[in-house]
């Protein structure tokens, strides 16, 4: 028998399939972290372009994480 990752069914989820879930899902959290972040920073401006990249980026991944699990059952 050939165990998946990404559960093909739709009626079905693997717990590997759920620990990628549930790690793209903290990623966009943090990423929505961050952009909070970039504009509550006022003491250093300088990290406010920082912040605000690392986020959208981090956000960006999740997103892409999360379709790709998705389009793939």
């Amino acid at each position: 028998p050939q165990s998946y990752i990404i559960y093909p069914g739709q009626n079905g989820q693997s717990i590997p399939e759920t620990v990628i879930y549930v790690m793209a899902m903290l990623l966009g959290f943090g990423g929505l972290y961050f952009s909070y972040l970039s504009g509550r920073q006022t003491v250093k401006p300088r990290l406010v372009g920082f912040f605000l990249t690392v986020g959208l980026l981090m956000l960006a991944a999740a997103i892409y994480i999360e379709m790709y699990v998705f389009l793939s059952k």
